[in-house]
Parts: structure tokens; C-alpha cells; sequence
């Protein structure tokens, strides 16, 4: 599981402010924190929780993952031709295009994957868009297809019933731990499952990649024309 360095969060939560020309009161207000909170927060003092995160990532229009560990990434192909959709149509054309990707060829060594449960297992259809996280889908998704107890995901997820029944019911998440735990028991990208949003396109691009030139434009083309429509 990766490290929280809180210095580095620290000082990138610093620098978005000063980028924005934003003073500490300013931005304690938008977190919904103190602004002695949000003095702790910019000084390594106190951690961030993840409804804090929520709202810096989508105060500051950058992903979870940036604000954690300083890891960005410009869109690929694929995100670029999406931009300007709402993330409800942007879901709706992944959806499209991993039914393209995702033949009898290859479907069968990419279903543990989480780009495959999200798209093609049936997990999209049960997280609305405007959900403020993916975590309590997540878990009951997990929980059902592998047909397993809510005790056997406690313990795998190292936390207690108290937590689990919390998150099940939709109470907002503290610890920053419990995404972390998820992303490395099961796969899933921290800005989703933190969220809620499909961005990292990069197990797209990748599958995308190994198909033939021909059919590589092809698909972009079907692709292109769907979004045009």
C-alpha cells in the first residue's frame, strides 16, 4: 500500500491555492474546514480526510492521486476526444468503445481487471455519475461477484464492522487509509474510487494498442462518429 506523505500533500495544497490566488480563509470555506484546520493541513500538522480531498480535487479540477502523491497525467487520445461531455456521457461512451475493445479474444484474461468489472461486469450500471464516491458500490459489487461475506471483506480490508456498516451507509469517509486499502485489495483507481470519476484511460489506450493498425482505426472511427452523433 503507498505511503501518505503528508509534507507533500502539504506543500501541493499550498501551491493550488497560491495558483488560484485563493487566501487559507478563502479555501477553508470552499473545504468546509476551519481555517486553523486548513493552517494544520498546509503545514504537515494535521491529515487530510477524504471528504476534504473530495472537495479540494473538485474545487481544484485535479485528481486525488495529484493531491496523494503528486502523480499527474495529461488525458490520452481517448479522454481528449471526450472532453466537453459531462462525465454521465463520458461513461456512456466507454462504455461503447470497451464493447469494441473488449472482444472473445481477449475478454476472458482481462475480467479480474478493474477498467473490465467497471465497464463490461455491470459495476457502471449500478454507480450513478452524481454518486460523491464509488466505494459502497465498490464493496458490494466485490462483495457479490466473488460471492463472499461482508465478514471475509472486513478482514481482507483490515477494518472493523463499526467502519464497514458506516461506509455501506453512505456516512462520509474519514480515513484516508480505507481507499488506499481498496485500491491495493482490488485494483481500482483512487480518483474513482475517491471520486467517483472514470479519468485514467490508460488500460484503454494499452488494450487499445495491441490491436492492428486497421483495426485501431476502425474503432477510433465508430468511436469518433458515436460521440459526433
Amino acid at each position: 500500500m503507498q505511503r501518505i506523505d503528508d509534507v507533500g500533500i502539504s506543500r501541493r495544497l499550498c501551491s493550488l491555492r497560491n495558483g488560484s490566488g485563493q487566501k487559507e480563509v478563502d479555501i477553508s470555506t470552499v473545504l468546509e474546514i476551519s481555517q486553523a484546520h486548513y493552517c494544520r493541513l498546509e503545514q504537515a500538522k494535521s491529515k487530510i480526510t477524504v471528504d476534504v480531498l473530495q472537495r479540494a480535487c473538485a474545487y481544484y479540477g485535479v485528481t486525488a492521486e495529484y493531491i496523494l502523491f503528486g502523480m499527474a497525467r495529461k488525458p490520452g487520445s481517448i479522454f481528449r476526444r471526450l472532453e466537453g461531455f459531462s462525465e454521465e456521457d463520458s461513461r456512456r461512451f466507454l462504455k461503447i468503445l470497451s464493447c469494441l475493445l473488449f472482444t472473445e479474444d481477449n475478454a476472458a484474461g482481462q475480467k479480474d481487471s478493474a477498467v473490465y468489472k467497471i465497464f463490461m461486469g455491470g459495476l457502471m450500471e449500478l454507480l450513478p455519475a452524481g454518486a460523491s464516491s464509488a466505494i459502497p458500490a465498490v464493496l458490494e459489487y466485490e462483495k457479490n461477484i466473488r460471492g463472499v461475506s461482508e465478514n471475509i471483506m472486513i478482514k481482507e480490508l483490515g477494518i472493523s464492522r463499526f467502519v464497514w456498516t458506516s461506509i455501506m451507509k453512505g456516512a462520509p469517509i474519514k480515513n484516508i487509509e480505507i481507499p488506499l486499502k481498496i485500491q491495493e485489495q482490488y485494483g481500482y483507481g483512487l480518483d474513482f474510487l475517491i471520486n467517483n470519476r472514470v479519468q485514467d484511460d490508460l488500460f484503454l489506450e494499452t488494450l487499445l494498442s495491441k490491436e492492428t493498425l486497421a483495426r485501431r482505426q476502425e474503432i477510433l472511427g465508430i468511436f469518433d462518429r458515436i460521440i459526433k452523433l
